[in-house]
């Protein structure tokens, strides 16, 4: 390989789409991005499923695969802190225990700063399915969150919360 300007860093790896240098730094097709490399212990059988699960994905490396999900552990978890959040929280619900469908719209209306939208499905003849689109204060989300399942009648609620921001 002919000696290009970054003959004067380390480099730890060269391949057809990357070349990696010690200095934290990796050139993938062209552009230089930040980053830091690490190692991590995965067991044979974690790291199978997640060579399966990359391949059904179509992600072509481990490292890009990693990167995807830890953006979503942070999205999933980040909303939980301070900042503001967007994203669906699930309700699945039996509408056939007695003010159910009242108490569920006086909760939503009492965060109305929060929510965007809601979509009601019926999911069978008792239950059905609220999802709520929620975008703004991530503590208020929390707090929505915590009237919802302590609904009597409510099943489950559970947060699909994509985006966090920190305050």
């Amino acid at each position: 390989m002919e000696a290009l300007w970054w003959n004067k860093v380390d480099v730890l790896s060269i391949n057809a789409d990357q070349i990696v240098f010690a200095d934290k730094y990796v050139l993938f097709r062209g552009i230089m991005l930040g980053g830091v490399r690490f190692g991590v212990y995965v067991p044979e059988d974690l790291l199978g499923k997640l060579d399966q699960c990359a391949r059904s994905l179509g992600i072509g490396s481990r490292s890009r695969l990693v990167q995807e999900a830890l953006r979503l552990l942070v999205s999933e978890y980040g909303w939980r802190g301070s900042g503001r959040s967007t994203g669906i929280i699930g309700v699945v619900y039996n509408h056939e225990v007695e003010g159910v469908d009242e108490a569920l719209t006086d909760v939503q209306h009492g965060f109305l700063d929060v929510i965007v939208a809601v979509l009601h499905v019926h999911l069978d003849r008792e239950k059905c399915l609220l999802a709520i689109v929620v975008k703004g204060d991530s503590s208020r989300i929390k707090r929505l969150l915590s009237k919802l399942l302590g609904l009597k009648g409510v099943l489950t609620a559970r947060p699909l919360l994509l985006e966090a921001q920190p305050p």
